[in-house]
């Protein structure tokens, strides 16, 4: 019966008056439970359980005797004077689970070292390897995890990741490249590797055919490998080596286009906020009908600096915008189709190709633009010769 009380939680009441023995009567009468009772002085004390405490004032009324709460006891009668705290108890409970949730899983990735490799890519790969976020932190043992990326990875050399919070900070190095060992020694000619007119051409061994003012075709001999034998010496093969340079034009040509399309902002605007859990964001309000350009921002939620929650807000702007079909002029669809055709002819020359000039062509009847470009480069390509031996 201990246990039950402490459980529903029981009331310590002090009695006083003339009628208290003729109370403590009525009460065993209505089989009302008094326990613990005592005389201190000229009151009684005594026990009875919560859920009988309006019955007992009833009886005390009735036998004119006093009643005064002394004490409440028990699970049940702490939960009822903590009853207004329920909610902060509870709020802390699930911040203190927040927190070691938070605080065993892998929130943020930063990674230092690289030079050529994006931090993406590096982030690609040691995902792979089993670490990315959300991952648990004890679970990241570096010295293993360290060979495994190094085997899916040719570019780097060494890599490290250290545990700091919730924060793991890879340090990498990469691979420097091994120049690639030219063999001098064997045999080739060197032929036109496109068309050209020849600008000037040093043969540093070999036999030169190539001539100054010359036009040449792709794969005609510029400098040969093959010395031919005479009285005083027999047939040599050599390895041709030298600078063949030569104008050269490269041509894009296009037809204009009148018509173009623009966006514009109507000045109406919509915002939504979201709260970001471990990913997924939960947005406040509908999707948004309609052509709308989205603008948002992401705040994250950081203790001491190192320690990131999984618990996120976004806020979101919508921003509507409508689709017009324009139309240019005749100057200015040249001029904008011009511009377009010599950004992709420069991005298509060989990176050792000098231009000199660039000339432009317009067609009326058809509404034709033609840019070509002339430049100055080594058109020399190196041939291996295939010595055949009787």
């Amino acid at each position: 019966m201990k246990v039950f009380w402490k459980v529903v939680g029981y009331i310590r009441l002090k009695f006083d008056g003339d009628n208290i023995y003729e109370f403590i009567d009525e009460c065993k009468s209505r089989n009302i439970e008094l326990k613990n009772l005592k005389k201190l002085s000229d009151s009684f004390y005594g026990d009875i359980l919560s859920t009988t405490l309006k019955k007992t004032v009833s009886i005390a009324k009735e036998k004119s005797t006093s009643v005064k709460v002394e004490g409440r006891f028990g699970i049940a009668m702490k939960i009822f004077l903590y009853r207004n705290r329920i909610a902060l108890i509870v709020a802390s409970l699930l911040f203190s689970l927040l927190f070691f949730l938070n605080s065993i899983f892998i929130r943020e990735i930063k990674v230092s070292g690289n030079v050529y490799l994006t931090d993406e890519q590096i982030k690609s790969v040691i995902s792979d390897c089993g670490v990315k976020k959300g991952t648990l932190l004890w679970s990241v043992k570096p010295d293993e995890i360290k060979e495994e990326i190094l085997k899916k990875c040719d570019h780097l050399s060494w890599v490290w990741i250290d545990i700091k919070g919730t924060t793991a900070y890879v340090d990498v190095r990469e691979k420097i490249s091994v120049p690639e060992v030219f063999d001098y020694d064997y045999a080739c000619n060197i032929i036109a590797e496109k068309d050209g007119v020849i600008r000037e051409a040093i043969s540093e061994s070999g036999v030169l055919y190539a001539k100054p003012g010359t036009y040449v075709k792709k794969g005609d001999l510029l400098i040969g490998g093959v010395y031919d034998s005479n009285e005083y010496a027999p047939v040599r093969f050599v390895h041709s080596k030298g600078s063949v340079k030569a104008y050269t034009t490269y041509t894009l040509s296009e037809n204009c286009n009148f018509t173009y399309y623009s966006y514009e902002l109507t000045g109406k605007s919509k915002r939504t906020y979201g709260l970001k859990i471990a990913g997924q964001v939960i947005k406040t309000g509908s999707e948004r009908k309609g052509l709308y350009m989205e603008r948002q921002n992401n705040k994250k939620i950081t203790i001491f600096g190192k320690n990131y929650f999984s618990l996120g807000f976004t806020n979101s702007k919508y921003c509507e915008i409508i689709k017009k079909e324009c139309t240019m002029g005749y100057n200015e669809a040249v001029n904008k189709t011009t511009e377009n055709l010599i950004q992709r002819l420069r991005s298509t020359l060989p990176y050792d190709a000098e231009i000199i000039d660039i000339e432009k062509n317009y067609d009326d009847k058809s509404s034709t633009v033609s840019v070509t470009a002339h430049c100055i480069e080594d058109i020399g390509e190196e041939l291996p010769i295939e010595i055949g031996w009787r």
